[in-house]
């Protein structure tokens, strides 16, 4: 699913079944740290259509941040399955994503 398209396919808060998704790192905001005291991050992606205007936010939890925190801006990344996160806005239409575990983000370069 193009990343730039991926709110046309949620249905119900998810996307059902396996589906894939890939973009380039258009920005990397720097780690945080949650409530909890654990580190996390926040990547911008894009698939590069319509002027990278369309971003999705990939949040980067445990074993996903320790693994990937340090790809660069400019990299080629796929998520396997990642899930949707629930808006913390009423107003908020961004979508972002989240994995798991570290082997569904693959980097492709």
């Amino acid at each position: 699913v193009r990343m730039s398209v991926i709110k046309s396919h949620i249905r119900n808060g998810e996307i059902e079944g396996d589906w894939v998704t890939m973009g380039v790192i258009v920005k990397k905001i720097p780690p945080k740290t949650s409530s909890n005291g654990k580190t996390f991050s926040i990547w911008k992606m894009s698939d590069l259509r319509d002027s990278c205007s369309l971003t999705v936010s990939f949040f980067l939890f445990g074993d996903v941040h320790k693994n990937h925190w340090k790809n660069d801006e400019g990299t080629v990344i796929g998520l396997c399955n990642p899930s949707i996160m629930k808006a913390r806005d009423k107003g908020d239409t961004d979508v972002a994503l989240t994995v798991d575990n570290h082997l569904k983000v693959m980097v492709m370069g």
